[in-house]
């Protein structure tokens, strides 16, 4: 029984790989590379949930909805990047901010809120502050025609 996972280990690590590998680096562009990476992970996780028994129930199937929609998201990230990658770091920030709110809402992680963390949520935010302020400054004093420094 134990050189099941062993010839599976060997088959996938270095004949499947490989192969994908060879096709994923070649003829195809990113967008379907990822699609790619996305899909063969999803089937082995319905491969292996179906080996191991897991019945497709209700909860299983929101967790699939999630993964499909994360998919998305990180595609609409990548083409986001690529349109402006300027652009798209001066919202970055808000997913972040959209999570911490969601877990503490209904996760309840206030309640893992401590003073050092607090204390450094609140130095990222003024950083990113400063460093817009900075990069604004530094920006219309360009456009002016002198450098700040000077």
């Amino acid at each position: 029984m134990w050189l099941i996972p062993v010839a599976l280990r060997i088959a996938v690590a270095h004949i499947v790989a490989p192969w994908m590998i060879k096709v994923a680096a070649t003829g195809i562009g990113r967008e379907e590379r990822f699609m790619l990476q996305f899909l063969s992970a999803s089937l082995l996780a319905l491969l292996g949930a179906l080996m191991f028994g897991l019945s497709l129930s209700l909860a299983f199937l929101v967790i699939v909805a999630v993964g499909f929609i994360n998919g998305f998201g990180a595609y609409c990230q990548w083409r986001a990047i690529e349109l402006s990658l300027s652009k798209t770091s001066l919202f970055t920030w808000g997913d972040d901010l959209i999570a911490m709110l969601l877990a503490w809402y209904f996760l309840n992680e206030v309640q893992f809120l401590t003073t050092p963390t607090m204390v450094g949520v609140g130095l990222s935010f003024a950083a990113v502050v400063l460093f817009s302020y900075s990069d604004y400054r530094h920006k219309s004093e360009k456009e002016k025609g002198r450098h700040p420094l000077a």
